[in-house]
């Protein structure tokens, strides 16, 4: 299930879709990397070396969607030099411009698990649904 986390996304968004007002809408978005799921008390992860990647809102980073979803392009995330508190099983796309309000979420495919600080090549792939598959 692909939906906005916060309230204030919620009323951006539909704002946006019923009203054309696309001023709240964010230009670029954080990638944090949570344990569970957000909704029901899943953390985001920390440790050494971890930080949120930042992608744009754009077609290169979010390429057309089909079938009612959008799929993003592979999102980097930066070589670790520690351990990391948890395995991320989770994402959260938040406003870069606030680093606060949380749009959406969803499983990762593949669960990144950093325990020795040595892994390198991290990379997530997100997919948002319109409707509540995927999760």
């Amino acid at each position: 299930m692909s939906y906005p986390l916060d309230v204030a996304a919620q009323n951006i968004a539909l704002d946006a879709l019923l009203s054309g007002d696309t001023s709240g809408l964010p230009t670029s978005w954080e990638v944090a990397g949570y344990s569970d799921d957000p909704r029901t008390g899943g953390v985001e992860v920390s440790g050494a070396g971890y930080a949120r990647p930042v992608i744009s809102a754009d077609l290169t980073d979010w390429p057309a969607a089909s079938a009612g979803a959008k799929t993003s392009a592979t999102v980097p995330v930066a070589d670790p030099s520690g351990a990391w508190t948890d395995t991320i099983r989770f994402w959260v796309l938040i406003d870069h411009a606030d680093s606060t309000t949380r749009w959406f979420f969803g499983r990762l495919l593949e669960e990144v698990a950093v325990v020795t600080g040595t892994e390198t090549d991290i990379a997530y792939q997100l997919t948002i649904y319109w409707n509540t598959e995927g999760l």
